[in-house]
C-alpha cells in the first residue's frame, strides 16, 4: 500500500480518459506491492499522459493526488484471499460483480 501517500501512474489507462462517475482498478501497477492501484472517481487522463494524447481532457492535479493510490483487494464475494486495509484507508466496493474474478471491494483512501 502507498501509505505514505505517493501518486502512481497505473501503466493501462482508458485511451480518452477516466470516466469520473466510476472507480478503476488497475492490475499492472508495478510501483504498489500489490500490483494494484485504485484511480476513484477521475476525470480524464492523468496529467503525465496528456501530452501524448492531446485530445483527450486532463484530470487536475490535485484530484490524482487525493484519489489515486495503491490498493488491495479487502472483501471479495468468493473465499479468495483478502487483505486489511490500513490505517487511513477504508474498505469500499469497486469492481461490480459483472467481472466475477476481480469483483470484491478494495482499499480506498478515507477522506
Amino acid at each position: 500500500m502507498c501509505a505514505s501517500g505517493r501518486v502512481l501512474l497505473p501503466k493501462a489507462h482508458p485511451i480518452d480518459g477516466y470516466d469520473g462517475s466510476k472507480r478503476y482498478v488497475n492490475f499492472t501497477a508495478s510501483d504498489c506491492e500489490t500490483n494494484m492501484c485504485l484511480v476513484d472517481h477521475v476525470s480524464g487522463l492523468l496529467p503525465e499522459l496528456c501530452s501524448k494524447h492531446k485530445d483527450a481532457p486532463c484530470a487536475r492535479e490535485s484530484d490524482v493526488a487525493a484519489r489515486v493510490c495503491c490498493t488491495c483487494r479487502c472483501d471479495a464475494p468468493s473465499a479468495d484471499a483478502t487483505c486489511t486495509c490500513p490505517c487511513g484507508y477504508r474498505c469500499e466496493l469497486a469492481v461490480e460483480p459483472t467481472q466475477p474474478e476481480l469483483a470484491g471491494s478494495y482499499c480506498n483512501k478515507a477522506e
